[in-house]
């Protein structure tokens, strides 16, 4: 892939591709271990896709991960976090470990005051240079509320 080109495909497509980095194997490898042809897996990296469940599962198995995970659904909790005390703390979290806890993208919630009323809308998302950035149409809640840059509260 050029330095100018984007990757495309959605979230499953980003996903697959980045667990399959991490992991260092390569398509042919992942396609065989999930039994896929190597075109297909191509396709699924590159372009939106609808998959049926047995083959997201040899995908989810292929990757050494969970169908959840590739679709963007599994909770994370950050390390060395147990039960809430008693008498939790506020603490400020600095810029770049929430960048850290939300790097590989994911599900999220924006919230905005719309009509007197708050608003919180689920939207996924991916970070990019250290910007949170998401898709809207128009037509949307989020669409109709602003067409410009969302900018974020920073310290």
């Amino acid at each position: 892939m050029a330095a100018t080109e984007q990757p495309s495909g959605g979230d499953l497509a980003g996903r697959v591709r980045r667990r399959r980095g991490v992991l260092g194997l390569t398509r042919e490898g992942v396609a065989a271990r999930a039994r896929m042809d190597p075109a297909y897996l191509a396709h699924v990296e590159q372009a939106p896709v609808a998959m049926t469940t047995g083959a997201l599962i040899r995908l989810a198995d292929a990757l050494d991960t969970t169908v959840s995970g590739l679709l963007g659904a599994d909770p994370t909790r950050p390390p060395d976090h147990g039960r809430t005390a008693l008498h939790p703390i506020l603490d400020e979290m600095r810029e770049q470990e929430s960048l850290h806890l939300i790097e590989s993208g994911g599900i999220g919630r924006i919230a905005f005051a719309s009509a007197g009323r708050l608003t919180v809308v689920p939207v996924n998302f991916i970070v990019h240079h250290g910007d949170i950035v998401f898709r809207s149409a128009a037509t949307s809640a989020i669409g109709q509320y602003d067409a410009g840059k969302v900018e974020g509260v920073r310290s």
